[in-house]
């Protein structure tokens, strides 16, 4: 009777523990995740809507992510990658996803967005080194999703006429190599 209550305790503690393997694209074989932004054009200045602003209709964003590395100091545990060209340049091309270390002890750490279906959520920051944000910081939340898409919002404050705010919603997906 005990050897078979330790076998069930076990097995629910195994069964509790997030596997977030499904979510790992690195690139090369394990691929990536790439999604484009949702929001049509509105009377919003800028064309947007309110779920997407400041980047064009139709951008891309290529990410690749390692749930492993999401909380582990040393290597970023993705990349953020986009088409949309401003200054002859994407707004983030291979631009690291940084881990905010002092969230950890925040409530923050723990934010939930509403509507159902989220195995998790992260927040990061990003520098962007290219195109109109070039030198500008970006916030991004990445919310695993439990039908295996990855929804990622980018937020970067307000900046100039040239180099202004940007605010985006990508649904990605798994993408084979």
């Amino acid at each position: 009777m005990v050897r078979l209550s330790l076998v069930l305790v076990v097995g629910l503690l195994a069964s509790a523990c997030d596997d977030l393997d499904e979510y790992r694209a690195t690139g090369g074989t394990d691929g990536v995740f790439r999604g484009v932004v949702i929001g049509g054009d509105s009377d919003l200045p800028g064309g947007g809507s309110f779920i997407r602003r400041g980047f064009p209709p139709g951008t891309e964003l290529t990410l690749t992510f390692d749930p492993e590395l999401a909380s582990a100091p040393g290597a970023p545990p993705g990349t953020l990658t986009t088409n949309d060209v401003c200054m002859s340049l994407p707004s983030f091309h291979l631009t690291p996803l940084e881990p905010i270390a002092p969230l950890s002890h925040d409530l923050l750490s723990q934010y939930e967005f509403p509507g159902g279906g989220r195995v998790r959520n992260y927040l990061f920051a990003a520098h962007a080194r290219s195109g109109c944000l070039s030198g500008r910081d970006a916030m991004v939340f990445l919310s695993l999703m439990d039908d295996g898409a990855i929804e990622a919002r980018i937020v970067v404050g307000a900046g100039d006429e040239t180099r202004g705010d940007r605010f985006g919603v990508f649904v990605t997906t798994r993408q084979s190599p």
